[in-house]
């Protein structure tokens, strides 16, 4: 049992320096998604977006609790979109010249589409090549449909409303198949794409497996985040998980 005696002046501060102890101190345990889906927030154990009081859990729980219309929304392997059947509202069509046997709907968001048209240019400019969309938007419905059909197969679906395909801000490029066959033929691009992509605010989601990202590696996928955010990932070599959850929480393993 605490015996503090506060009286005075002296009392006052010595409780205010452990209230502000108490609060400056960033919490280090990692909680489960299931811990997050009871509470509402993960712990974060990194400090590289805190300042002052600001604490982990804050840090992580902003992104989680953003809007589904946010470009920064996080969503993904047991994180679902706060509206599971969530449909973006601007959705434009993609020219038929930038896609390839596409999968789902040929739509993203206006935003991420007129960065798109822009990496897609510079991508170009580089090889002489379209930069070609397999996947952009897909619908809670289509999602289920594919869990259904085929994704239980190959393992690199996410479920319904778990998607950032659904979010309108994600594609994928050339094919979709496993990191040793796409990389064996589109090294080069994939390279490039790493090292350019941020300038236009993608973000390769999925780039150090499944206990760090919740999937399987796929160099294929690239999702919209803002130039802003993009940048930061890419300075810190961080994916877009680490930066929610703390690099090394190994949050499925």
């Amino acid at each position: 049992m605490w015996r503090w005696v506060i009286g005075g002046t002296v009392g006052v501060l010595l409780l205010g320096c452990w209230m502000y102890e108490r609060v400056a101190v960033l919490p280090s345990p990692a909680l489960s998604i299931q811990s997050l889906q009871r509470k509402g927030n993960i712990p974060f154990s990194n400090e590289h977006t805190l300042s002052g009081k600001q604490s982990a859990e804050m840090h992580a729980a902003f992104y989680l609790a953003l809007p589904d219309d946010n470009v920064e929304k996080y969503v993904g392997k047991g994180v679902p979109l706060s509206d599971m059947q969530y449909v973006p509202v601007n959705l434009v069509e993609l020219e038929r010249s930038q896609t390839l046997h596409i999968q789902g709907e040929r739509l993203l968001r206006k935003e991420a589409y007129e960065q798109l048209v822009q990496l897609s240019l510079a991508f170009y400019e580089q090889f002489q090549q379209p930069l070609m969309v397999i996947s952009a938007y897909r619908s809670y419905q289509y999602q289920k449909q594919q869990i259904a059909e085929s994704c239980k197969v190959s393992g690199y679906c996410a479920r319904e409303g778990e998607s950032e395909h659904q979010l309108g801000l994600a594609v994928d490029l050339r094919e979709a198949t496993n990191e040793a066959t796409f990389l064996a033929q589109y090294q080069q691009y994939y390279d490039w794409l790493m090292a350019n992509a941020h300038l236009y605010g993608f973000h390769q989601s999925y780039q150090k497996g499944k206990a760090t990202d919740g999937y399987a590696i796929e160099p294929w996928h690239w999702r919209y985040l803002g130039k802003e955010l993009a940048k930061q990932l890419w300075e810190q070599q961080m994916t877009f998980s680490e930066w929610v959850f703390g690099t090394g929480s190994k949050q499925w393993e």
